[in-house]
C-alpha cells in the first residue's frame, strides 16, 4: 500500500497542531507531510511536497484556501501540458 502525503493549512496555531497530532497519519496510510499558517506556505508546500491530499481552512492570511486551491491545481494543469509537449516532441 503506497502513502498519500497531506498538507495542513490552518491559521489557528493550537488547531493546526490538534489536527496534526490527533490524526492517526499512519494508520491511515497517510503521512503528514507538512503544516502551514497560510496560504502561501500552503502552496510552496504543496509544490514541494507533492503532496496527494489538501486540508484547509477557507480563511487563512495572505491567500485564502480556496486560492491555494486554484492555483495548484492551475499549476499541476501547466505541469502535465509540459510534459506532454515533450512527449509529443520525442
Amino acid at each position: 500500500m503506497s502513502v498519500h502525503k497531506v498538507v495542513i493549512a490552518e491559521d489557528e496555531y493550537l488547531i493546526l497542531e490538534e489536527l496534526a497530532d490527533m490524526i492517526p497519519w499512519g494508520s491511515l496510510g497517510l503521512q503528514l507531510a507538512g503544516k502551514a499558517g497560510d496560504g502561501n506556505t500552503a502552496l510552496r508546500l504543496l509544490e514541494t511536497t507533492g503532496a496527494d491530499l489538501f486540508i484547509t481552512d477557507i480563511r487563512i492570511p495572505v491567500k485564502d484556501g480556496l486560492t491555494v486551491i486554484e492555483e495548484a491545481r492551475r499549476k499541476q494543469d501547466d505541469n502535465l501540458q509540459n510534459m506532454q509537449r515533450k512527449t509529443d516532441r520525442m
